[in-house]
């Protein structure tokens, strides 16, 4: 082996070595994204089913909110229907 073949012989290791390293470094890399992308799918479905929860407690309380308007309606129309019934039988009485 010559000079010449000796030294392309050794950078061709160096840089073999530097690219073993950088894939080193890069294969942690990956794992961490790796994780990093597993744990924002868990983030993206726990954000889905708070967002599902929310909507349904806010169905539930729009719910609650009506119940008493649905009590008060129903109370004026049997105070309607009572006060008509007293003023139809009052006038039945004078007829009578």
């Amino acid at each position: 082996m010559n000079e010449e073949q000796i030294r392309e012989l050794t950078e061709t290791t160096a840089r073999s070595k530097s690219n073993t390293h950088r894939i080193d470094k890069l294969e942690e890399q990956y794992e961490l994204l790796h994780e990093m992308s597993k744990s924002m799918a868990t983030i993206a479905e726990q954000t889905k089913r708070t967002t599902d929860d929310v909507k349904e407690l806010k169905d539930d309380m729009e719910e609650i909110k009506s119940k008493p308007n649905k009590f008060l309606d129903n109370l004026k129309g049997v105070a309607a229907g009572a006060v008509v019934t007293a003023i139809i039988g009052a006038l039945l009485a004078l007829v009578m």
